[in-house]
């Protein structure tokens, strides 16, 4: 949006048909729609540009946020193509949003936040600040946008709730084809010997959680297994109903069994959203590769392990009598 102009908000209800879950991701938004079974009670969408409705947001009822900022393969006339930076979409994140959702919905038969950008990265990049990642003054309006239906949701979760999760969905095609959980903590420091969990946890993007549970007269131990111990969002992932780490197929970056990327390999620790909001709700970039995306088994088996992760996170550290659903 220019300057302090209102975003307008159109408000109206889907049916819960196969027809009607299509629309939240129509067009040449995601190029999985076909197998996504989302179905949002009620959406609102930013005011369009060029007959597109720059942002979706999906009201929910949980203290759970789900964002897409890279899915989009809209590319309006009206908004200048960018010349520097990473310009390709996260293929298959908005189909996987939508699974995730629709799963966690299953479980708790309320749904979670969901806000996703419905113009390709090509345009504007939502996930860099500003200056990065918009090239033109029509970038710049619906970067605004995005991040203003962004900080508001965070700030309606926070409100109701007094603290809540956003998982920030993302895509990448590293070699190790493991799941990347960024928490604004480098490689490095997670290989680091010299620095326990309990100071990491401080300094990551869960540090609200971590302070919020060592107010509670949680143990120290308690919070330092937050990132890669039996408490974390990776151990989550990976481990059986017998409380083992058994999945092979979803390997998961921190976690108990891989509590650091190997020396020399790529990771993603977390970009512009998550060091936006992560002082107001905790927030966990999640970079899912390429091997899992790319096709429907694959995203089944990744959203499984992820809806699984999702919902131990609320039930232990969000919604521990869930009083407020």
């Amino acid at each position: 949006m220019r300057g302090n102009r209102p975003i307008h908000f159109f408000l109206f209800f889907i049916f819960f048909s196969t027809i009607s879950c299509r629309k939240m991701t129509s067009g040449n938004n995601d190029n999985s729609n076909k197998n996504n079974n989302q179905t949002p009670i009620t959406s609102f969408f930013a005011e369009d540009i060029d007959k597109l409705q720059t942002v979706t947001l999906v009201e929910g009822h949980l203290p759970l946020i789900i964002t897409v900022p890279h899915g989009s393969l809209n590319l309006p006339d009206s908004i200048p193509n960018r010349t520097e930076g990473q310009l390709v979409a996260d293929a298959y994140t908005i189909s996987v949003a939508n699974q995730l959702s629709n799963q966690i919905q299953q479980h708790y038969k309320v749904i979670p936040y969901l806000v996703v950008f419905n113009v390709a990265r090509r345009k504007v990049d939502v996930n860099r600040p500003i200056n990065e990642g918009c090239e033109s003054p029509q970038g710049r309006r619906v970067w605004k946008d995005y991040h203003n239906t962004l900080q508001k949701t965070v700030d309606t979760v926070k409100k109701r709730y007094g603290h809540g999760l956003l998982l920030d969905i993302h895509g990448q095609a590293h070699k190790e084809g493991m799941v990347e959980l960024g928490y604004l903590l480098s490689g490095d420091a997670l290989r680091s010997v010299s620095t326990n969990d309990s100071a990491l946890v401080k300094q990551s993007s869960i540090q609200l959680l971590a302070s919020r549970l060592q107010k509670s007269g949680s143990t120290a131990t308690a919070a330092a297994s937050l990132l890669r111990g039996n408490g974390s969002f990776g151990h989550a992932m990976m481990v059986n109903s017998t409380g083992n780490e058994a999945s092979l197929s979803v390997q998961v970056v921190p976690s108990p069994s891989y509590p650091y990327p190997e020396n020399g390999t790529l990771y993603f620790r977390g970009g512009y959203t998550t060091k936006r909001y992560h002082t107001t709700l905790d927030v966990i970039q999640v970079e899912s590769p390429k091997s899992l995306r790319f096709s429907k088994e694959g995203r089944k088996l990744l959203c499984d392990n992820l809806a699984k992760a999702a919902i131990f996170m609320l039930d232990h550290y969000y919604l521990p009598n869930r009083s407020k659903l």
